[in-house]
């Protein structure tokens, strides 16, 4: 009862409403990545020196490098918000288990009858049907997710606890090193590439931890923190423009007649995308609004809607349209179908969690437990 009082005051409406921003920042990267990217490089679908595919730097292009690091800034906000609210409570580790892991049962089996419909009645040369094994692949977040919270709950809400300001800043600091230095950073790659992303998971988690303990930046002025995102965009974007050059310059002097157009991507260790995110962060944690209903609802969905979209089915299909061709023609088009798409993946991941409540408050019903009871004590006596 103590637990569930603790997790209710915990909703911050303020809050949900940016955890809502990240799934959408992760849509819109998931389509940018798994789409745009890919269909840029495609030779099938446009020949050299057709819609973006020449020796020219497009300003269009930087809409879709807007998009490229979003996703891995939404991460970055989950765990954040993540670190923020468990620094100072015992973790339920089951509880935490358990609760991605009937999710991640409960959408499979959707996904691989929404796969053989789309596959049926939509497309019979649909090369996206997925099926059990999915459970088991895919879904690299839950993993990196699920590890952060593993080592919190082992020994590194303990260690944090133990570390003063002083020592907890430095901790900080080395664990921003070891991720932003890149002889430090591919020391640990050369162990496990996923290891970078892990301890990149531990900085995060513990950062969050630490804007809850000591409100480091109450001092600072919201304008700052617009500032400071606006100006990581335009260094991504800086940075963007440097690299296509080179790429076209070094095609040139290599006498190629081939230029594929290509977006750059960031990782979660990214001093850009740690940047923007802390300024989200910051900036969402200072609104004040009243706790509100709907918005806690659809964050708490954001999961299964994550669930929903980040699979082969779901990249296959939008993969179906030419993004490329409507990008080059028509530009509002072309951001109207990203709005299309996410409206489409945030409504039907609202709809199965809904379903996915339904379900265990069926499983909970006296009904039901008595029949499994009664089922379970016959297989015993046989």
């Amino acid at each position: 009862m103590k637990q569930s009082i603790i997790e209710k005051k915990s909703r911050e409406s303020n809050i949900e409403l940016l955890r809502i921003l990240a799934i959408i920042m992760i849509i819109l990267h998931h389509i940018t990545i798994h789409c745009v990217n890919v269909q840029l490089g495609d030779k099938s679908l446009h020949k050299v020196g057709e819609l973006f595919n020449n020796f020219t730097f497009y300003k269009k292009l930087l809409l879709s490098q807007t998009f490229m690091p979003i996703g891995k800034i939404g991460n970055i906000i989950f765990i954040l918000i993540t670190g923020y609210f468990l620094i100072d409570r015992p973790i339920n580790i089951l509880k935490q288990f358990k609760k991605l892991i009937s999710q991640l049962l409960f959408i499979v089996p959707i996904l691989v009858i929404a796969s053989y419909i789309y596959f049926k009645f939509k497309s019979p040369s649909f090369t996206g049907l997925i099926n059990f094994y999915l459970f088991n692949s895919d879904y690299w977040f839950i993993g990196f997710y699920m590890g952060i919270i593993l080592v919190a709950h082992l020994f590194l809400n303990n260690f944090l606890h133990k570390l003063d300001k002083k020592q907890y800043s430095i901790f900080l600091i080395v664990m921003f090193s070891i991720i932003s230095i890149d002889y430090l950073r591919n020391t640990i790659a050369g162990i496990s590439s996923n290891l970078v992303t892990l301890f990149a998971g531990v900085f995060i988690y513990s950062f969050g931890g630490f804007i809850k303990i000591y409100n480091p930046f109450k001092n600072i002025r919201t304008i700052h923190f617009i500032s400071i995102i606006i100006l990581s965009f335009i260094a991504i974007w800086i940075s963007f423009y440097i690299n296509t050059i080179n790429n076209i310059n070094n095609a040139k002097a290599h006498n190629s007649i081939e230029f594929y157009q290509s977006l750059n991507a960031l990782g979660e260790y990214s001093i850009f995308c740690i940047l923007i995110a802390t300024g989200l962060f910051e900036l969402f944690k200072r609104i004040k609004i009243p706790n509100n209903k709907v918005i806690n609802y659809v964050a708490s969905s954001t999961f299964m809607i994550y669930l929903v979209h980040d699979n082969n089915f779901i990249r296959k299909v939008w993969n179906s349209k030419d993004w490329i061709n409507i990008y080059y023609y028509n530009l509002p088009k072309f951001i109207i179908l990203h709005l299309k798409w996410i409206a489409i993946i945030v409504l039907s991941g609202i709809v199965v969690y809904s379903l996915y409540l339904l379900f265990l408050k069926i499983l909970k019903t006296d009904f039901i437990k008595k029949m499994l009871f009664v089922k379970s004590i016959e297989q015993h006596n046989q």
